[in-house]
């Protein structure tokens, strides 16, 4: 593979992983099929702008420069910084909820001392 085909395979990989992670996150949203269909248009912008990137660069179609610096910037500093946030939220969103599993499942394990009956002998009692 050439440089400019890994280049952009990382740019819509990047691209697809923040789709996936914003499209199922959007439902908790407020009013989630907008989020939604604004996140789907916001990323199919970007990827028209790295075809039409692609087709400036191979056959002149002529493109604007303000249009071609945003979609660079996107695809190079936002896009991978998008995803690398998202990883890290939903890493430290499962080790949160692993934790509170383990907290439930170690307290339902110990018995309280209201279920302990008078008369009956302690488990801590030497």
């Amino acid at each position: 593979m050439t440089f400019i085909q890994i280049a952009l395979s990382i740019i819509l990989g990047t691209n697809l992983l923040w789709w996936a992670w914003a499209h199922y996150h959007a439902k908790h949203l407020k009013r989630p099929t907008l989020w939604r269909s604004l996140t789907a248009v916001y990323v199919l912008a970007q990827l028209t702008l790295i075809a039409w990137i692609f087709l400036d660069r191979t056959q002149s179609v002529g493109m604007p420069l303000v249009l071609r610096a945003i979609a660079y910037i996107w695809h190079m500093v936002g896009a991978p910084l998008a995803v690398a946030l998202a990883f890290i939220v939903t890493t430290l969103s499962l080790a949160l909820l692993l934790w509170r599993a383990v907290r439930t499942r170690l307290s339902a394990a110990q018995p309280t001392p209201s279920a302990i009956q008078p008369g009956e002998p302690s488990s801590d009692a030497f």
